[in-house]
C-alpha cells in the first residue's frame, strides 16, 4: 500500500516512486534509522528490511536454489534439456565410467542405465551417464 508521500511523488512524475522515496527517506533519517523504520513496516519487529535480491550473493543462492530444485524434482520435469554445468557432469562420469568396465556393469545391474525409470533430476543425469558410457564403449572397443 503507498503511501501518501509516494503517492504525491508519483503524480509528480517520479519513474520509480517507491525508490525514490526510500532514497528521500535514508538521506533525511539516515541509513540505521530508516532501516529500523522499515523494518518496523515489514513487521519484521527489530530486524531489517529483506533485501531485495539484486545482490551478487542473492543472485548467487538464487542459482544454487534454482539448480538444486531442478536437479532433484521428480517426473517429466528431471527430462528437460541439460545445463552446459549439466553436460559436463555427464561427459566426464561416462568417460570414467567407460573406462573401468567394473563400474559400468555395477551401474547396469542397479538400473542407473534406465531414464525411464529415474524418479529425480540427478537419477536422469546419472542414466544418461551411463548411455554415453555404453556408447562410448562400444565406438571404442566394439563391444554390445
Amino acid at each position: 500500500m503507498p503511501s501518501a508521500f509516494v503517492s504525491k511523488l508519483a503524480r509528480q512524475g517520479a519513474r520509480n516512486p517507491e525508490a525514490l522515496a526510500a532514497w528521500i527517506g535514508r538521506k533525511k533519517l539516515g541509513k540505521a534509522a530508516f532501516t529500523k523504520l522499515a523494518a518496523k513496516d515489514n513487521g519484521g519487529g527489530s530486524k531489517p528490511a529483506k533485501s531485495s535480491g539484486n545482490s551478487r550473493a542473492d543472485r548467487a543462492e538464487s542459482r544454487r536454489q534454482d539448480t538444486a530444485a531442478r536437479l532433484n524434482s521428480g517426473g517429466d520435469a528431471g527430462r528437460e534439456q541439460m545445463s552446459k554445468e549439466e553436460q559436463r557432469l555427464v561427459s566426464s562420469l561416462a568417460e570414467r565410467l567407460a573406462k573401468d568396465p567394473a563400474s559400468l556393469r555395477s551401474e547396469r545391474s542397479q538400473g542407473h542405465g534406465d531414464e525411464s525409470k529415474a524418479k529425480t533430476r540427478t537419477e536422469v543425469l546419472r542414466a544418461r551417464a551411463v548411455t554415453q558410457a555404453l556408447e562410448l564403449r562400444r565406438r571404442r572397443f566394439g563391444e554390445t
